[in-house]
């Protein structure tokens, strides 16, 4: 009770030594108000003012959970009447207990005697019963306040990550019918030059449009599978651009089992087509790599064609490339991004950018 109480590892130890400490205060003090008792009753005296208030501790927890403190401005009122009570209860049993164990009453003294008496418990047992009442009521309060402060912020670290979740798979979602209208346009495409090599392509259009619209696949996956899903894909666009497409893949093996958002990558190789082999006559290479570069994963997208020949405009980026961004920032924070350019020796680059503090390597 009393570790859940304080709140953090070790309560129990720390109120040994606090009751150690109370203890020894209290038997001093005792000892100097009561020169001319024998030790041992000064001893006994000590305990009870010790155990007595560790009796009614649980009363006190019960009173200060149910009541807390920072609850409303009323219940400091409540807390200050109900610490003066604890006091009264306490002062009235260890009066009692000291009749009863020997005969020891303050009441057959003269009156005189009585008040300094009462005086001298009101301002010794009961200051330290009124501290440690209202030590107890603040403790509770403080634990009530951070275990709300700290449901409040699991209950809004969930609603961010469902927020998130369903970001990601609504960008997802978005990718899924850009990528079928491309594939099935470049399919159009070979009916009208090679229709043998249509019929071929289809079949393997068929099979990537199942592990695309497969419902039971999760929103990431190893950069190893994406590119397994990538060379599918690049099979059918070979097959539209016979021998100007070139394909060069370099993934660093360190790197093949790191998670990444699915497609994250497909939309930068379909833009280095669309947009480098598809506008040039030559010969084009795309090559796609990955790779740990001091703190950051590096994962690029670059071709030699002939592309954009100025680094566009963050707000003139197509779907695609906000998409990815996107996504991007989602999975990974603020710190991973979206990079594209030109290439000194030509051609466009696109570099995706992941500090690598947010990676599982």
């Amino acid at each position: 009770m009393l570790k859940k109480l304080l709140f953090v590892d070790g309560a129990g130890k720390m109120m040994i030594l606090l009751g150690g400490m109370f203890f020894t205060i209290v038997v001093v003090v005792n000892a100097y108000y009561l020169k001319d008792s024998e030790f041992h009753w000064i001893i006994v005296r000590s305990l009870l003012m010790v155990i007595i208030p560790a009796l009614l501790l649980p009363a006190v927890v019960l009173v200060s959970v149910k009541v807390p403190l920072f609850g409303h401005w009323k219940n400091l009122i409540a807390h200050f009447f109900m610490g003066l009570l604890f006091v009264a209860i306490f002062i009235f049993t260890l009066q009692s207990l000291l009749i009863a164990w020997g005969g020891y009453n303050i009441f057959q003294q003269d009156m005189a005697r009585i008040i300094k008496m009462l005086e001298r418990q009101l301002l010794l047992s009961g200051s330290m019963a009124f501290l440690m009442y209202w030590g107890i009521a603040v403790l509770s309060g403080l634990q009530r306040y951070y275990k709300d402060l700290s449901e409040l912020k699991e209950r809004s670290n969930k609603l961010e990550a469902q927020l998130s979740q369903a970001s990601l798979s609504t960008l997802k979602a978005q990718l899924k019918p850009h990528f079928l209208f491309n594939t099935l346009n470049m399919v159009d495409f070979l009916i009208h030059t090679d229709p043998k090599k249509a019929i071929d392509t289809v079949s393997k259009l068929e099979d990537l449009i199942k592990t695309t619209f497969d419902t039971n696949q999760p929103d990431s996956c190893t950069i190893k599978a994406e590119i397994r899903f990538l060379k599918k894909y690049l099979s059918i666009e070979k097959a539209r651009f016979k021998d100007r497409l070139s394909v060069k893949i370099d993934i660093d093996e360190a790197t093949e089992e790191v998670s990444i958002p699915c497609y994250l990558i497909q939309p930068l190789v379909e833009n280095s087509i669309k947009h480098g082999v598809g506008k040039s006559m030559n010969k084009c290479t795309v090559t796609i790599r990955s790779r740990i570069q001091e703190e950051l994963l590096v994962i690029e997208v670059l071709d030699d064609g002939d592309g954009p020949k100025k680094k566009p405009e963050r707000s003139n980026w197509s779907i695609g490339l906000r998409n990815i961004d996107e996504r991007l920032k989602l999975y990974f924070g603020q710190g991973a991004l979206l990079d594209v350019g030109i290439r000194k020796e030509g051609g466009f680059r696109s570099s995706i950018l992941i500090p690598k503090k947010y990676l599982l390597l």
